[in-house]
């Protein structure tokens, strides 16, 4: 077993079949090229609430970590991190989530935009699971990631985003009777207001941790709302409060270009 890892010499998969490695990208390209396996980079951040649906929903999937398991090989790339912005910039990468698949030449094959169920990802990475995608030549460890060939007929298939509720469909809509202490102040401001909603959360700690590093990045204005909904306490992440639709549009396109994505709420007090 010893002799064996020493072989290897790179980091495998967790348990439970997870397609992600924790490795650099150049131990995940030579992997890929000593197994022939496709890679994909998934390009995420902790506070975009669509990244947090695609985690829990898309990559929960058994069926997909399945074919996974046995056809690809991953890497979350998250851009708060230092290497995550590096490589943002350098596959000009312009929304969260995003995945980026490559053949186990380097190859870029193909740009998915947007929170992706786990059965549309699994027919997309399908038809790029060609013999020709799995053939490699072999990547050696000095080679800059720079230096990894192009896609020279690069197919580049986009997948927008989709809206991803904010709460199971199966859930009650939130009281307006259960708002919490933070949310008063524009009780006494307005009769109502429109917001730019970025985050629900099932634990106020998460949600404060959210917050926290929303603001940071964003330098806006973000309150939580305590909220009922069918029995369970949920906490809603607010950017902003405005008398009028169009200043809420505003706010949401200014938090889409920090890759935040959220959508328009109209608040009755």
């Amino acid at each position: 077993m010893l002799l064996l890892a020493l072989f290897w010499g790179l980091p495998a998969a967790s348990a439970n079949n997870d397609p992600f490695l924790d490795c650099s990208i150049s131990q995940l390209q030579e992997r890929s090229a000593e197994e022939g396996k496709l890679y994909f980079l998934l390009f995420t951040a902790d506070f975009v609430m669509t990244c947090q649906w695609m985690e829990a929903e898309t990559f929960a999937d058994q069926g997909l970590r399945s074919y996974l398991e046995q056809s690809y090989i991953g890497l979350r790339v998250d851009i708060s991190q230092a290497e995550g912005e590096r490589l943002q910039q350098q596959y000009e990468v312009t929304q969260l989530p995003s995945v980026l698949v490559f053949s186990a030449r380097g190859q870029l094959l193909g740009r998915h935009i947007g929170a992706i169920p786990a059965e549309e990802l699994q027919s997309s990475l399908q038809a790029y699971d060609l013999p020709a995608n799995r053939q490699s030549t072999q990547i050696k460890t000095e080679v800059a990631e720079a230096d990894i060939l192009p896609s020279p007929q690069p197919i580049l298939q986009l997948s927008m985003p989709r809206l991803v509720p904010d709460v199971p469909a199966t859930t009650a809509a939130l009281s307006s009777t259960a708002y919490a202490p933070e949310a008063q102040a524009a009780r006494q401001a307005y009769a109502s207001y429109f917001t730019v909603q970025i985050g629900v959360f099932g634990s106020r700690a998460n949600a404060e941790t959210a917050k926290a590093q929303l603001a940071a990045r964003c330098s806006v204005d973000i309150h939580i709302v305590k909220g009922l909904s069918n029995g369970s306490t949920l906490y809603r992440l607010y950017a902003g409060q405005f008398p009028e639709r169009d200043a809420a549009i505003a706010q949401q396109r200014r938090l889409a270009g920090r890759y935040v994505e959220g959508f328009v709420k109209h608040i009755q007090l």
